[in-house]
């Protein structure tokens, strides 16, 4: 089996192509450029160079949380060539990408920075989830998060220094490690042989929040496209 993984949810557009045999894949991209999402072909296209895309048999994708751009564009991508190609579509949290980085070993959070002061967070302790996926802020973690646990993701980058402070170092130890491409394969595989397939047509991003553009229509910020009147013309509602 070959499997094509792709996440674009968070600050790095993560691609890996590998064998189910193999806890290493055979061709990786990690691209760090901003807004990464739009410019997926290309990266793809260079994943695929002296490989034939025709042997992939199955495709993972990151549905988030993360950037509501880039987890759409990756997520339409990958919806489309799996049903194009007729293979199995599997998908996947940022979150468990982070406990597949983390390893067995004790309690684990996820902090991964959302914007407006608030976390997308998820733990878990020795392979079980301790804290469903949600949104806080970090007083709210500083409240809740259990003795000897320990943070990853860019949240818990950002609030190093305070959670140093209450958790003491071992909570932090890792808080500079991100998921590579070797990261993205092997929870490919363990999505695609523990979980199984879904259904491509109606899988959805994990969305745990409106996005900035809702926020800003609901509260008045923003007008939406129906609501301008164009001069000569009237719509009927």
């Amino acid at each position: 089996m070959r499997i094509l993984a792709l996440d674009t949810s968070s600050e790095r557009l993560l691609l890996s192509l590998g064998d189910g045999g193999s806890d290493e894949p055979v061709a990786a991209v990690v691209s760090t450029e901003k807004n990464h999402g739009p410019g997926l072909l290309s990266h793809v296209e260079r994943l695929f160079a002296g490989q034939d895309p025709t042997r992939v048999n199955a495709i993972a994708c990151g549905r988030g949380p993360g950037s509501f751009t880039g987890i759409r564009i990756g997520l339409s991508f990958a919806k489309t060539f799996a049903y194009v190609r007729r293979i199995p579509l599997c998908t996947f949290d940022l979150f468990d990408l982070y406990f597949t980085l983390a390893g067995a070993s004790g309690p684990v959070w996820v902090l991964e920075d959302a914007r407006r002061g608030e976390l997308y967070v998820s733990g878990r302790i020795d392979g079980s989830n301790m804290r469903e996926p949600g949104v806080t802020t970090l007083e709210g973690v500083l409240e809740t998060a259990p003795a000897g646990v320990r943070f990853l993701g860019s949240g818990a980058r950002l609030h190093r220094a305070r959670l140093l402070e209450c958790f003491g170092e071992a909570s932090v130890a890792d808080a500079e490690r991100l998921p590579d491409a070797t990261t993205l394969h092997r929870a490919a595989l363990h999505l695609y042989f523990d979980a199984g397939p879904c259904n491509p047509v109606t899988a959805e991003p994990l969305y745990l929040r409106a996005s900035d553009a809702e926020v800003n229509l609901a509260s008045g910020k923003i007008r939406s496209s129906w609501s301008r009147v164009v001069p000569g013309h009237h719509r009927e509602e």
